[in-house]
């Protein structure tokens, strides 16, 4: 046993009565569209034993928070929170962004929520713990990816058939709206995160002016040669062209490369 890491031996007791003879489903919710959607579509089912989590790694956006604040009224279930506030901004003074080759972020995500998972399953030995994954059923290639090919992992979207402008009507249908999020963004990742479109950095430079300031202010953190970077543009690059893109009623945008 002294070979073993702490976090290998934590245990998580819930607070709430475990049904005995079923499953005990994890949720794993970021507070977008989809994971919403699977949570109260599954509660809607009437599953019992769900243990919704969310990971915090200080990038969120507030709506999201707010809305995973609504749906646990809605359901009567307390999501988890994983808070590592801060955790990201520590990595980016010393790694750099997150690249497409390493993506630190995802990585520590994953595995808090993997040393979550395994935290029940050994306080629940006599219960099966499902990890539930909001996949939506037309995202045809993130059901092919590996990492929910387990036994172990559920996509309860698919098996319901729903996708993602599905996911949309179920939330709107409960009040869930995240301040119209989804009219000018088309996901709901880290409001700086390093894979969104250009229309999303768009939409933040000119409508999010204090999440841009951040942003610049979190580069000139970032160790030389490890800068933010889309394309080939840096932050200060991208500014200029938004600038040129205002001026000319919004042609110049689209020659980003």
């Amino acid at each position: 046993m002294s070979g073993k890491k702490k976090v290998d031996l934590k245990i998580t007791v819930l607070e709430r009565e475990i049904k005995a003879g079923k499953p005990i489903y994890i949720l794993s919710i970021s507070g977008g569209k989809d994971s919403l959607a699977m949570w109260l579509a599954m509660h809607e089912h009437g599953v019992d034993n769900m243990v919704p989590v969310t990971f915090i790694g200080g990038w969120d956006w507030d709506c999201a928070m707010e809305e995973i604040k609504r749906v646990e009224l809605i359901t009567g279930d307390r999501c988890r929170k994983l808070d590592s506030t801060g955790y990201f901004d520590n990595v980016l003074s010393l790694r750099g962004w997150p690249s497409w080759h390493v993506r630190w972020c995802t990585g520590y995500k994953r595995d808090q929520i993997q040393v979550f998972i395994n935290s029940i399953a050994r306080a629940y030995p006599e219960h099966r713990v499902l990890s539930a994954v909001g996949i939506a059923a037309d995202e045809v290639k993130r059901q092919k990816k590996n990492g929910v090919k387990s036994k172990n992992i559920i996509l309860p979207l698919v098996a319901l058939g729903l996708k993602e402008r599905d996911c949309l009507r179920v939330c709107a249908q409960a009040g869930v709206t995240w301040g119209g999020h989804y009219y000018s963004h088309d996901r709901m990742s880290c409001w700086c995160c390093p894979w969104q479109k250009k229309v999303d950095y768009r939409e933040l430079y000119f409508n999010n002016r204090k999440k841009w300031n951040l942003m610049r202010a979190m580069d000139e953190t970032a160790p030389e040669g490890r800068k933010f970077h889309w394309g080939k543009n840096s932050l200060e690059q991208m500014e200029e062209i938004f600038k040129a893109d205002k001026a000319q009623g919004g042609r110049k945008c689209l020659n980003m490369t």
